[in-house]
């Protein structure tokens, strides 16, 4: 009798995490959604087994990047066998939930989690380290930054311990927080245009180099409708391979836009001498100070990113290669996958971008989740850091968040 107790806790709390992760991620953009993610420390600090808080943890990595293996499936292709995308799914949620099985403890110290929290931001955890817990401190303490950060882990801490007295206080901080939080405008002129092209693949086979020359002769017809004096984002990968007839284009569309003082920041790739390619956000019309290209830091892992390979994308880990300045703002870029890591986007954070700009390839989505969990990511952190966020993503029709 008392092993089956034990049993039916041990799969109530993965359920728990199931379900905080569910409802946390992927259901809304707006920051209140996000608040479900206090029920992780108070459940941990309840549990009373190193299995059950580590399923508690599984599950909810589980039920927030449930829309992974399917979206993922789609992404390797269709060369690659159909269960590739959830190995791969199952695999990161499992080391995701590494730290936090090892550091528990029957006394619950409030520590232990949050030690988990931040080791799970760090690298190597972090190159899949997405919907990590402290996405909530955007929605508990907006404009706060850095402090608000702090004041997270302190709540997390006190819900670990059920230290009444920490969390009203913290809540109370919270509420006030929220009372005065006026939202950042984002920079006049800065727009962000979503697209519905159905497939934008990265490489340079002759296929992809044909339908990258229909897009760039797109592009260059939808620069003659910017307005003048004004910033348009486009997607990653909406320019493809830049080739020699590419650059060509580019140029004429450029001088074109420089002379109405606008620029448009479109998603194109690089080919390198070794190989390798820079997914990049190119600056057409960059003029003056302009940066010309903003770098994917962290491309997704073993599909674009091979870090001991001598193919697929360049990673620039530890670097700020997506940090450029265009039109006098100093412009933080998270290209795609960077936007679901917590890592990238603290650690663009530390620059003090004036505007945050997500660009988003999307076309293998099979649902809702993955656009709208990078607009929560965006979301919470410009409103933690008082950033104004621009985006535009290729997806399917219906499918953006």
């Amino acid at each position: 009798m008392n092993a089956l107790r034990s049993s039916t806790v041990v799969v109530t709390f993965g359920l728990v995490g199931v379900l905080i992760g569910w409802l946390a991620w992927g259901n809304g953009t707006e920051a209140w959604w996000l608040m479900y993610l206090t029920l992780l420390p108070l459940s941990w600090g309840l549990a009373q087994s190193r299995l059950s808080a580590s399923l508690l943890m599984l599950g909810y990595y589980l039920g927030g990047a449930r829309g992974l293996p399917g979206g993922a499936a789609v992404f390797f292709g269709s060369d690659s066998p159909a269960w590739l995308g959830f190995v791969c799914y199952l695999a990161a949620c499992l080391f995701l939930t590494l730290p936090f099985s090892l550091l528990w403890s029957k006394s619950g110290s409030g520590w232990r989690f949050v030690a988990a929290t931040c080791v799970s931001i760090m690298p190597p955890l972090a190159f899949v380290g997405w919907i990590n817990p402290l996405a909530v401190t955007g929605a508990l303490y907006p404009a706060m930054g850095w402090l608000g950060l702090a004041f997270t882990l302190a709540m997390m801490m006190s819900l670990a311990v059920r230290s009444t007295q920490w969390i009203f206080t913290l809540a109370f901080m919270a509420v006030v927080a929220n009372a005065y939080y006026i939202a950042p405008a984002v920079p006049a002129g800065w727009a962000g245009m979503d697209t519905h092209f159905p497939q934008l693949g990265s490489g340079g086979g002759i296929g992809q180099v044909i339908d990258a020359m229909k897009r760039v002769d797109w592009l260059v017809k939808y620069t003659d409708t910017v307005p003048a004096n004004s910033v348009r984002v486009l997607p990653e990968t909406v320019i493809g391979p830049i080739g020699d007839s590419a650059r060509f284009l580019l140029a004429d569309a450029s001088a074109r836009l420089i002379k109405r003082g606008s620029r448009v920041l479109a998603g194109g790739e690089l080919d390198q001498d070794d190989g390798r390619y820079l997914n990049a956000v190119m600056v057409v019309g960059a003029q003056g100070s302009d940066g010309r290209q903003a770098v994917q830091g962290i491309p997704v892992p073993v599909s674009m990113w091979h870090p001991f390979g001598k193919a697929g994308a360049v990673a620039d880990v530890w670097g700020h290669s997506g940090l450029i300045n265009v039109a006098g703002k100093k412009t933080g870029v998270l290209i795609c996958y960077e936007q679901l890591l917590t890592y990238s986007v603290l650690w663009m954070m530390t620059e003090k971008p004036d505007v945050l700009v997500g660009a988003s390839n999307l076309w293998w989505v099979t649902d809702k989740t993955i656009p709208v969990i990078q607009a929560q990511m965006m979301t919470t952190y410009g409103r933690l850091f008082d950033v104004g966020v621009v985006r535009a993503v290729n997806a399917k029709e219906g499918y953006h968040a």
